[in-house]
């Protein structure tokens, strides 16, 4: 018998190509590559509750924020989430795997006889999971910390020629916006950002992205994993995640978190692409495929759906 899996993502924007928000984009990989799984083994049956509009491939629930206004992020998730299970939405899943950090969703799946599957992120998502595993059946339910975010290499990919023409800031606050303007000023380039074009073109012909996320969470390494799929090397703060993926000098330049001086003087350093081009793709490549990544969750829905 097929597992039924129902995902349930961040609500903050549509999950599509173009999402720009960590948690959306983040989601948008994963619901992306489940979708590929679907299609091309069949071993799941994959629906998906996010924002209406969103485009991943999976049949989608759409719910809409704007229902709820002014309420919005996490105070207007809950109830959202949690309407669409009183609802009856959520009935007859085998698995609900959530990537938002919810209770009462899961409480009511899980009471009517779903295994639970949370990807903890955040603060936020280590304070649900502490409640969480309190009110469910531990043999029901997988606390995920430990699955490499995966991207989609096959989208994400080197140019056949890159200029390096720019530095790269996907957004973020307007105190990152003054800090990544003086940065780019300092290299000489024009500053991207986001809104600028695709960001798949972006990428392939930035200098390097800036990444000044403040806090460590699994999901805010989507956008440098997506620049180094494209050979780009990163640029951000050190303690906050990023070490793994940017060893100096040859895949990024970390500094100090604020220290601007330093990180443009580690930046300005930064061998050529031609030659650590291949060295950034490989990583990629070597650990964060969406493949990989939805074969690690498919390990947890089988455990999961087979236990006693």
């Amino acid at each position: 018998m097929t597992p039924r899996i129902l995902l349930l993502a961040p609500l903050d924007e549509p999950l599509t190509p173009e999402a720009l928000g960590s948690e959306a984009a983040a989601a948008f990989e994963l619901a992306a590559a489940l979708a590929t799984c679907v299609a091309d083994t069949g071993e799941l049956a994959v629906d998906l509750v996010a924002r209406r509009g969103s485009r991943t491939g999976l049949p989608l629930i759409g719910v809409d924020p704007a229902e709820l206004e002014p309420a919005s992020g996490r105070l207007a998730a809950e109830p959202l989430l949690t309407q669409v299970a009183l609802s009856g939405l959520a009935d007859g899943y085998d698995v609900v795997h959530s990537l938002v950090a919810v209770l009462g969703v899961l409480q009511i799946a899980s009471a009517q006889g779903a295994a639970i599957v949370q990807t903890v992120a955040g603060r936020h998502g280590e304070a649900a999971a502490g409640v969480l595993a309190r009110l469910v059946d531990p043999r029901r339910l997988a606390q995920v910390r430990d699955v490499p975010l995966g991207v989609d290499l096959t989208r994400f990919l080197p140019a056949d020629e890159a200029r390096d023409e720019s530095l790269v800031w996907i957004g973020g606050s307007a105190r990152d916006e003054a800090i990544a303007r003086r940065i780019a000023s300092a290299l000489g380039l024009p500053l991207r950002t986001g809104a600028d074009g695709d960001a798949v073109a972006l990428l392939q012909q930035a200098r390097a992205l800036l990444h000044l996320a403040p806090r460590r969470s699994p999901f805010d390494l989507v956008w440098p994993l997506r620049a180094l799929a494209c050979g780009t090397p990163i640029l951000g703060w050190s303690g906050i995640g990023l070490e793994p993926l940017a060893p100096e000098p040859l895949l990024g330049a970390l500094a100090p978190r604020n220290d601007v001086d330093t990180l443009i003087a580690r930046a300005a350093t930064l061998p050529d692409r031609h030659s650590a081009s291949p060295a950034r793709r490989a990583l990629a490549l070597a650990r964060h495929g969406a493949r990989a990544m939805v074969g690690r969750y498919r390990e947890i829905y089988r455990e999961l759906t087979s236990a006693p």
